[in-house]
């Protein structure tokens, strides 16, 4: 039976999936690892895994790597060189200049959504995010003591906020995924913009996650175009 006559003959929406395995993701990959090595196909539906290996170009550097340096600690923010060519990528890609200095590499994103966390906000303070969405940001932002606002998004709004759920809830963050997380909707350059107009309004922080830049959209230029602007306390993107 395919996985949309199962939802619908129990009347469950693959995003309320989702957010039941917000809350046991870790255990029940667990379980699925248990039953797997009874030999049990497990087909994953919470968590997103790359359908194919590193590039071989990549391979080919770490395995050098390994044989050519000496593997000792890198840079805390990340190997100069490294955050060097991704200021150049932006200049080249966007014809943005990013002063190296306001890269940090970290790996993976979750890393990243730590610092960014308890770099912007206090214990106590609310973040909003997107209902559908990530499962992790709400699991991240509760392990700092932080709440979380969970805006409840629609297909017209391709279940994403939009600027008056900031105006009519009390944040002091709003966290956007574009493309987003588990509906693969990305805003374009005008619904951006006001969602960011909106926070500066609001004095509220705006942190965007931007994991996947490439999206099937024929706006992610434009997009991205747009991103990251002038410096701003407000603002922090996530690559």
């Amino acid at each position: 039976m395919r996985f949309n006559a199962i939802f619908k003959k129990f009347n469950l929406s693959l995003f309320y999936i989702m957010y039941l395995f917000g809350y046991t993701v870790i255990a029940s990959d667990l379980n699925f690892r248990q039953i797997s090595k009874l030999g049990h196909e497990v087909i994953h539906l919470e968590v997103g895994q790359p359908g194919t290996g590193a590039p071989t170009l990549a391979k080919e550097k770490v395995i050098n790597g390994l044989s050519d340096s000496t593997m000792g600690y890198t840079v805390a923010l990340g190997i100069p060189e490294l955050r060097e060519k991704i200021a150049d990528l932006y200049w080249r890609w966007y014809k943005i200049k990013v002063d190296p200095e306001r890269i940090i590499v970290t790996p993976g994103s979750s890393g990243s959504f730590i610092l960014a966390f308890t770099g912007l906000f206090d214990v106590g303070d609310t973040v909003g995010i997107g209902s559908p969405g990530y499962p992790s940001y709400r699991q991240i932002l509760k392990a700092l003591s932080l709440n979380t606002c969970a805006i409840k998004t629609t297909s017209d709004n391709k279940f994403q906020p939009v600027a008056t759920d900031i105006n009519y809830n009390n944040l002091d963050g709003l966290l956007i995924a574009s493309p987003a997380n588990p509906t693969g909707s990305m805003l374009n350059k005008d619904e951006l913009e006001g969602l960011m107009e909106a926070c500066d309004q609001k004095q509220t922080v705006f942190i965007s996650d931007e994991i996947y830049p490439f999206g099937n959209s024929k706006d992610w230029h434009k997009i991205y175009l747009f991103a990251p602007p002038t410096y701003h306390k407000s603002r922090l993107w996530a690559h």
